[in-house]
């Protein structure tokens, strides 16, 4: 039996409050020619319970009895996949109605040596929309990548299912950083091209891995070892500048300090760094106002408001 055109990867393990809302927003889309692969990484909640509920012969469900982590249920996703394309999504993300149309659409229009697609999204807190990231309309090559992370969140891209089985899917001993590392392997071989429209809602409650602060720097550390001759300084920088503000939240503003000097010695010339690491000098409650202050006229700006 032919596959389907795209097949749509959802890696979980107890979620059972947020993967309705994942698997919805997939069925509930404009485009109909899909494959719905739930990996249900050793859940010991009511997952189970939620994806038998669901009565759509689009749905497989693919289960480890143990907790294998996110890396290892994606690659089970890729290796049973049927379709040309596969599109990830996480558990407690959710697809915008046209985001297989579109992107399936743009995927199949494009030149082999396209690797996958991926579209702007919102970051959603509390309810309401934080911020907008925005994708760079048109080919995304290995320069911009190396020089950044112009693609962000794993859950809006889609991949030709050849391109990912060429580099052997995702690397399952990173702790973190598992995307940017699978963009960084993708983009040697393949360009990516991006997709202006906002098709994904990407949200940051919750317990996801971005809140364990030493996995993400175990998994930062592990990059700049994978790729760090590769990578441009101010990438470097920024994730110096990441780990700074994960040593924040712990309250060590003394290694906050130490990762903001290697971030400017990397790339001096960047303005947040001063910034924020002036603010660091001062103090814990200084670098703390700093951020509220930061995030406040991020917000009055989003809103088009002035700033004094």
């Amino acid at each position: 039996m032919e596959g389907p055109t795209v097949s749509v990867v959802v890696p979980t393990h107890n979620r059972c409050r947020t993967l309705p809302r994942a698997i919805d927003s997939v069925l509930s889309g404009t485009y109909d020619d899909f494959e719905l692969l739930i990996v249900d990484d050793g859940s010991t909640d009511a997952t189970p319970e939620v994806v038998a509920d669901y009565d759509d012969d689009r749905i497989r469900v693919l289960r480890f009895e143990e907790n294998r982590g996110a890396n290892a249920a994606r690659n089970a996703g890729i290796e049973a996949a049927r379709g040309e394309f596969v599109s990830f999504l996480d558990s407690d993300d959710a697809f915008r109605p046209r985001h297989l149309e579109v992107t399936v659409g743009v995927l199949s229009g494009a030149p082999a040596t396209c690797g996958g697609v991926c579209t702007s999204y919102a970051r959603i807190r509390d309810g309401t929309v934080g911020s907008i990231q925005r994708v760079p309309e048109g080919v995304i090559d290995r320069a911009a990548i190396l020089d950044g992370n112009p693609i962000g969140s794993l859950s809006a891209t889609t991949f030709r299912r050849s391109t990912l089985e060429a580099i052997g899917g995702f690397d399952e001993d990173l702790p973190s950083a598992q995307d940017y590392d699978l963009y960084v392997r993708v983009s040697e071989g393949s360009r990516l091209r991006g997709i202006g429209e906002i098709l994904v809602d990407h949200y940051t409650d919750g317990d996801r891995i971005s809140h364990d602060v030493d996995r993400q720097i175990r998994g930062y550390e592990r990059i700049v070892e994978k790729h760090g001759d590769a990578i441009s300084d101010r990438r470097r920088a920024h994730q110096r500048f990441l780990i700074a503000f994960l040593y924040a939240d712990r309250g060590e503003i003394d290694a906050t300090r130490r990762e903001l000097r290697t971030a400017l010695s990397l790339h001096p010339t960047n303005p947040r760094y001063h910034y924020f690491y002036l603010a660091a000098r001062l103090g814990g409650s200084a670098f703390a106002a700093s951020r509220r202050l930061k995030d406040l006229g991020n917000r009055l700006y989003r809103r088009g408001l002035p700033f004094s």
